[in-house]
């Protein structure tokens, strides 16, 4: 009897165990995905504002830009 009581609590474990690696895989491709989507938001960010600087300074010459845009468009487009 106490045999039989030994089993099952070593089949409990086991079953335990493997619960929570399962578990623990999930948690970690959240984190990974979360960590992508942080990645591609900010890349779509850095794009949209290298498009708006870049309009603003291919914009008609009669409308004022301010300096600082008008130097970080002209450094941008100097590096490229």
């Amino acid at each position: 009897m106490n045999f039989n009581k030994q089993e099952t609590n070593q089949r409990l474990r086991i079953a335990q165990s493997l619960y929570r690696k399962k578990k623990h895989k999930k948690v970690k491709r959240n984190n990974v995905s979360k960590a992508w989507t942080v990645f591609i938001v900010a890349f779509f960010v850095i794009a949209l504002l290298f498009l708006v600087i870049s309009e603003l300074f291919f914009m008609d010459a009669g409308i004022p830009i301010p300096k600082l845009f008008k130097k970080i468009a002209n450094d941008l487009n100097n590096s490229f």
